[in-house]
C-alpha cells in the first residue's frame, strides 16, 4: 500500500510540474497588453524599471508571492545603510557596528 501511495504521489508531482510548465509557457508566449504594462508600472510614472518588470513576471507566473518580494526589498533597504541604492562592504560594516548579533533572520523579522 505504501509503495502504491508513493508512486501515486510521484505521478501527481510530475503531472503538476508539467501543468505548471505549460501554464508558464502559455503566459510567456502571449502578447503583452497595456493592462500588463500598467500592472508592471508600480509607481505609475509611465515607465517600467527592471525591478518592476522582474516583480511582475515572478509574481504573475506564481514563482514568488508579492509579499515575499516586498520583504526582500525591505531586507535590501535595511542592508543599504547609506541609502544610495547599492550594497557595499561599508554598508555591512556600518550595520555590524550598529547592532550586535544581527542575522538575516532578525533583519527579516524587523522588516516584516
Amino acid at each position: 500500500v505504501m509503495i502504491v501511495a508513493e508512486l501515486f504521489g510521484r505521478l501527481i508531482g510530475v503531472y503538476l510540474e508539467r501543468k505548471a510548465h505549460e501554464a508558464e509557457e502559455e503566459f510567456l508566449d502571449r502578447r503583452m497588453t497595456l493592462a500588463d504594462f500598467n500592472r508592471m508600472d508600480i509607481d505609475q510614472n509611465g515607465s517600467v524599471t527592471y525591478d518592476e518588470f522582474i516583480k511582475f513576471f515572478l509574481v504573475t507566473m506564481g514563482k514568488v508571492k508579492e509579499e515575499d518580494m516586498d520583504r526582500l526589498k525591505d531586507l535590501y533597504d535595511k542592508f543599504d545603510v547609506n541609502n544610495d541604492g547599492t550594497l557595499q562592504v561599508d554598508d555591512l560594516i556600518e550595520m555590524a557596528k550598529g547592532s550586535t548579533g544581527t542575522t538575516l533572520g532578525s533583519i527579516l523579522e524587523q522588516a516584516g
